[in-house]
C-alpha cells in the first residue's frame, strides 16, 4: 500500500468520526434545509419535554422512569430535563388555587388564582403561611395577681404552644387539687347536713316536749358568695339570701315561768309550812273545820287574801316577782269541785 492509499484511508476514517459527532450533536436538525450553514433549530421546548416525559412516565404515580433511547445530544438533554420536569412537578402548572386560604370558600369571597411558575407558587405559599399563622412576634397583655398590667412577647408558634401547654399543665394540677377538695367538701357537707338534721329533730322534740310555740319567718342573712351567678367573678361576690328562721311566739320564757312557779311555791310554803305540833294537829285542819262549819268570816278573809296577792304591799312587794294571775271562782264552782 502506497502513501496515497493510507492517506485516503485516514480521510475516510476521519470522515466517519466526523459524521458520528455530527449526528450526536443533532446533525441536520439544526438546519431547516438548503445550503445555509447557519443553525436554525425551531422547537417547542415545553411540548418536546412533555413528550419525552410521557415516554419516561406512564402517569404521575410512577416512581421510576422508563428506559428510552437518545439518538442525539438534543434528545439526551431533553430526557434529563424531562426527569427534572417530572420530579419538580412543573408539568402540573398552571395551578388553580384560592387567592386566600383564610377566607371561607363557601362564602364566594375568595376568587381562584392561576399560578404558572415556581416563583409565583413560592410567593403564594408564603402569603398563605402568613395569613394562616399570623404576624410574629405578638404581644399579649395580662394582669398579675396584684392587678398590675404586664406584657409577654411570643416570637413563633413553638413559644406560644409552650406557654399554653405550661399553663394547661398548671391548670390541670390545680383542677386535680380542686376536685379532691371538692369531694372532701361534699363529704363534710353531707356530715354537716346529717348533724343539722339530727339537731333539728332534737330541737323539734324539745319544743314539742316543753310545749312552747314557734313559727318560720323569712330573714336575710349575709353570704360570702352569690348563688346562681353566671360568671365566677360574680359568684365570688358577697350577697344576701332569704332563709327561713324560727321565731319564738310564746309571750313568756322559761325564766319567767319558773319565777312564777317559785313565787307560787313560796306562797304555798308560807301558808302550810309549820313545825308539827301533836296537840295542835296538822296544819290546815282548822281551815277544814271552819269550812265545814261555814264561818261567815271566811269569805271576807279569802277575798282579803286574794287582794293581797294581786296587789302586794310592804315587805311582800318586790319587782323581782311577777304579779300572779288569780281567778276567784264563785262559791258554787268551788263547792262543786
Amino acid at each position: 500500500m502506497d502513501c496515497c492509499d493510507e492517506v485516503l484511508e485516514q480521510i475516510e476514517l476521519l470522515q466517519l468520526k466526523n459524521n458520528k459527532v455530527y449526528n450526536i450533536l443533532g446533525g441536520d436538525r439544526w438546519f431547516k434545509g438548503g445550503e445555509s450553514d447557519t443553525p436554525d433549530l425551531d422547537i417547542d421546548a415545553e411540548t418536546a419535554i412533555n413528550t419525552v416525559r410521557s415516554n419516561l412516565y406512564r402517569d404521575d404515580t410512577q416512581a421510576d422512569s422508563e428506559n428510552v433511547s437518545a439518538p442525539d445530544l438534543i434528545s439526551l438533554l431533553a430526557t434529563y430535563h424531562a426527569v427534572l420536569y417530572q420530579r419538580a412537578g412543573f408539568h402540573r402548572f398552571p395551578a388553580i388555587v384560592p387567592e386566600n386560604l383564610a377566607l371561607d370558600p363557601d362564602a364566594g369571597d375568595d376568587p381562584d388564582l392561576s399560578i404558572v411558575d415556581a416563583m409565583s407558587w413560592q410567593e403564594w405559599l408564603v402569603k398563605q403561611i402568613d395569613a394562616l399563622q399570623g404576624a410574629w412576634p405578638i404581644k399579649v397583655k395580662y394582669k398579675d395577681e396584684e392587678g398590675e398590667e404586664s406584657t409577654i412577647e411570643l416570637h413563633n408558634n413553638s413559644e406560644a404552644i409552650a406557654e399554653i401547654y405550661g399553663l394547661l399543665l398548671s391548670v390541670a394540677g390545680d383542677v386535680d387539687i380542686q376536685t379532691e377538695l371538692g369531694f372532701k367538701t361534699i363529704t363534710e357537707a353531707i356530715a354537716a347536713k346529717v348533724a343539722a338534721t339530727t339537731a333539728a329533730d332534737y330541737a323539734k322534740g324539745n319544743a314539742e316536749f316543753l310545749g312552747y310555740k314557734g313559727n318560720l319567718k323569712e330573714k336575710k342573712i349575709p353570704l360570702s358568695i352569690t348563688p346562681g351567678a353566671k360568671t365566677l367573678k360574680k359568684a365570688l361576690e358577697t350577697s344576701e339570701q332569704k332563709v327561713p328562721r324560727w321565731v319564738n311566739e310564746d309571750k313568756l320564757d322559761l325564766v319567767q315561768l319558773l319565777t312564777q312557779i317559785l313565787f307560787a311555791t313560796e306562797v304555798v310554803k308560807s301558808v302550810f309550812w309549820d313545825t308539827f305540833d301533836p296537840d295542835r294537829g296538822v296544819r290546815g285542819e282548822g281551815i277544814k273545820e271552819r269550812r265545814e262549819q261555814g264561818n261567815p268570816g271566811d269569805e271576807e278573809s279569802w277575798q282579803a287574801f286574794i287582794d293581797e296577792l294581786r296587789n302586794p304591799t310592804g315587805i311582800r312587794y318586790s319587782d323581782l316577782f311577777p304579779k300572779p294571775d288569780i281567778n276567784n271562782l264563785p262559791q258554787e264552782e268551788r263547792d262543786g269541785n
